[in-house]
């Protein structure tokens, strides 16, 4: 509504139409709306979010240059629209016009230079001993990074130090990456 508001458009209604013309309006204005949505493939089988979103989402990011969607998934491209076309049989698949990066695995310069940058203006600071222990956990895999120093994150939330802080890091990566071990 704010971006409504400032291009001087009127949302009575949220619908496909009404953010079409909002994305049209600000890719006239060379502007753009990034869209980022983790775990995109969660969505697939969300009751909430039908053929008509999906189809809406793929339209306005194609017909407009005022969205710009970017997904992470565990789920390839072809396999997102193997399940859509199994959803709405009819018309093209719905992640076609979605070009598909998978991620490598990461230097540990650049593991050590994400998670430092990421902290940055958080005030927790993740010591040698942090950076050890998430590489003994993770290695240079960029989801199990994610999910290492989440866990070490936390834990200095909590104001954990020490051995205290990896246990409780340690217990929630094995927690949280227990899905994305279920899936293979």
């Amino acid at each position: 509504r704010t971006v409504a508001r400032h291009l001087d458009l009127t949302l009575d209604r949220f619908d496909s139409f009404a953010l079409e013309s909002v994305c049209r309006k600000l890719g006239q204005e060379r502007r753009r709306i990034a869209l980022f949505i983790d775990e995109f493939d969660s969505l697939l089988h969300h009751p909430n979010f039908t053929g008509e979103f999906f189809g809406a989402l793929r339209s306005v990011a194609t017909r407009t240059d005022g969205l710009c969607v970017v997904t992470a998934s565990r789920l390839s491209i072809t396999e997102m629209n193997r399940i859509s076309k199994e959803r709405n049989p009819f018309g093209s698949p719905f992640f076609n016009n979605i070009i598909e990066i998978r991620l490598s695995p990461l230097t540990p310069e650049e593991r050590r230079d994400l998670i430092d940058s990421t902290l940055k203006s958080t005030g927790i600071t993740v010591t040698n001993e942090d950076h050890a222990f998430i590489n003994s956990l993770a290695s240079l895999h960029p989801f199990l990074i994610q999910v290492a120093a989440s866990g070490v994150f936390d834990a200095a939330l909590e104001n954990k130090t020490g051995d205290a802080r990896r246990e409780t890091a340690g217990r929630r990566f094995y927690e949280r990456a227990a899905a994305h071990f279920d899936d293979f």
